[in-house]
């Protein structure tokens, strides 16, 4: 498991504490439908995700970015965050 995707389950299974949902995002299900985050905690997963990776999503990426895990992490690898 990358760093990157490790550094992620931990920010996300702050809030996503069903473990059926979180397996789930780990498998690759899409992020929005595979939890039952409402949107208020979903942006507090965003801001976690730019606290801990030291950058900002705009809404554009937000949109793009956020379809699974992989997407997230991808789009982190290719920016070079810490």
């Amino acid at each position: 498991m990358s760093d990157t995707r490790s550094r992620l389950i931990e920010v996300i299974g702050r809030y996503v504490t069903d473990l059926g949902e979180l397996e789930a995002i780990g498998r690759g299900e899409p992020f929005l439908t595979a939890t039952s985050l409402d949107s208020l905690t979903m942006m507090t997963v965003i801001i976690e995700i730019e606290k801990r990776f030291g950058m900002r999503f705009d809404l554009e990426t937000i949109e793009h970015t956020f379809e699974t895990l992989e997407t997230i992490v991808t789009y982190l690898d290719r920016r070079g965050v810490q």
